[in-house]
C-alpha cells in the first residue's frame, strides 16, 4: 500500500505515525503529518536511491534492498497541529533519541486495560486504517443474503473481542432473526467480520429479558467476503436504523 484514498485522506486529518523496520519490528522513525505524509519517505528513498544522506533514509534503503517494505503504522487521527506535536515529541521522548543519552526502555507493561480510546483511535497499520476510514458504501443492490447487522461500538471499545461482542446478548425479533443468513459485525459503520449461525438465536440469561445470542462461525468463502466486508454502511442500505437500537436488518431484494 503507497497511498491513502482521498475519502480516508479526509477523513483522518492530521496525524501521528510510526516506521518500522519490518526485519526486526524496530521503530526508526516517528512523524506527523497529514493525506499521505506517511508514504513520502519510502517513495522519496525510492526515487533517489543514489542519493540517501539521513539515518532514516539509509535504513528504509536498507529495508527496499532486502526486498521489503516499510511497515507503517498511525498511532492517533483527528488531531489539531498543536495535538500531533505534543503526540510526536511524547513518543520521540519515551523512545528516545541521540540527544537524549543512552535511555533504553525495555517496556513489558501490566495493565489489565488497554489505554483509554484505543479501539477506537489507537494505534493501527496504514492497511487497517484504509479499511476503516475508506470504507466503500454497501448499496442495497450489492445486497445477495439476509444480514442481521449489530452495532458492537461500545462492547467492542471496552475490549471485547470481535465475536463475543458480537454473538449476545441481544433484545431482537427471533423470529425475524432466524431469517438472516448471515450475522456481519458493524463497527463505527463498517462491517468488521462476517459469521454464519451454527445455531441460531436462543435465549441467554432471565427469559423475562428477551434477550438471545447465536453460535457461529467466521465466514471463510471469499465471495461472500468480497460482497460485506469493510463496506460502509449508509442509511440508504435498507432505510434508517431506529434510534439507539444496535439491531439492523439488511434484506436482500
Amino acid at each position: 500500500m503507497n497511498k491513502f484514498s482521498p475519502t480516508t485522506n479526509k477523513a483522518i486529518g492530521n496525524y501521528v505515525y510510526l516506521l518500522v523496520d519490518p526485519r526486526d519490528n524496530t521503530i526508526f522513525y516517528v512523524g506527523k503529518g497529514k493525506a499521505n505524509r506517511v508514504f513520502a519517505h519510502e517513495k522519496y528513498v525510492q526515487k533517489n536511491m543514489l542519493a540517501v544522506s539521513s539515518a532514516k533514509e539509509k535504513r528504509i534503503k536498507d529495508i527496499l534492498d532486502a526486498g521489503k517494505e516499510v511497515t507503517k503504522y498511525i498511532v492517533r487521527v483527528h488531531l489539531t497541529d498543536e495535538e500531533a506535536y505534543i503526540v510526536e515529541s511524547v513518543i520521540i521522548n519515551l523512545l528516545g533519541t541521540s540527544e537524549m543519552g543512552d535511555i533504553n526502555f525495555s517496556a513489558v507493561l501490566t495493565n489489565i486495560q488497554c489505554g483509554h480510546g484505543m479501539r477506537k483511535n489507537g494505534l493501527m497499520p496504514v492497511e487497517e486504517v484504509e479499511k476503516l476510514y475508506g470504507a466503500k458504501p454497501l448499496t442495497a443492490k450489492m445486497v445477495k443474503h439476509n444480514l442481521l447487522c449489530i452495532n458492537i461500538n461500545r462492547l467492542y471499545e471496552n475490549g471485547k473481542d470481535l465475536y463475543d461482542a458480537t454473538r449476545s446478548s441481544w433484545v431482537l425479533n427471533k423470529n425475524n432473526a432466524d431469517k438472516c443468513e448471515f450475522v456481519a459485525s458493524e463497527y463505527q459503520g463498517v462491517i468488521k467480520a462476517l459469521y454464519k449461525v451454527d445455531r441460531k438465536w436462543y435465549p441467554c440469561g432471565d427469559p423475562k429479558n428477551r434477550r438471545y445470542q447465536f453460535d457461529g462461525t467466521p465466514v471463510t468463502d471469499p465471495q461472500i467476503l468480497n460482497l460485506y466486508l469493510n463496506k460502509r454502511i449508509e442509511k440508504s442500505t435498507n432505510g434508517k436504523r431506529p434510534s439507539r437500537n444496535p439491531i439492523r436488518y439488511i434484506l436482500k431484494k
